[in-house]
């Protein structure tokens, strides 16, 4: 299981550093999906991430708190509104262009009603 925590980080990570250089793709939650995924499966990484000057912060935050900066926030439901509206620009079925959209929306929602501080 340890590998599985592993990949799921390593991926999140990359993502995340993808993510930061496209606007399509929100970073902050691909993050917060890397921080949860090493604090199970490789406290080494979650470590280093934990220490880390920018990012350091941040998952203090997110881990006493659950908290998470007012201008992340905006970052990252921005971003998932412009996922959301790019779907509609893909050829896939209806419903899923649907489940999509309410999930992102779901997410966002979760997202935004974490504490600021």
């Amino acid at each position: 299981m340890t590998l599985v925590w592993r990949l799921i980080a390593i991926l999140s990570l990359l993502l995340a550093g993808l993510a930061a250089v496209l606007p399509v793709v929100p970073a902050a939650p691909l993050l917060l999906l890397a921080i949860a995924a090493a604090d199970h499966g490789w406290p080494s990484l979650a470590q280093r991430l934990a220490r880390h000057p920018r990012l350091g912060p941040m998952v203090a935050a997110w881990r006493e708190r659950g908290a998470m900066p007012v201008g992340l926030k905006v970052m990252a439901v921005g971003g998932l509104a412009f996922s959301g509206a790019a779907v509609w620009l893909l050829s896939v079925p209806m419903w899923w262009k649907v489940v999509l959209d309410v999930a992102l929306v779901l997410f966002g929602a979760w997202l935004w009603r974490r504490p600021d501080r």
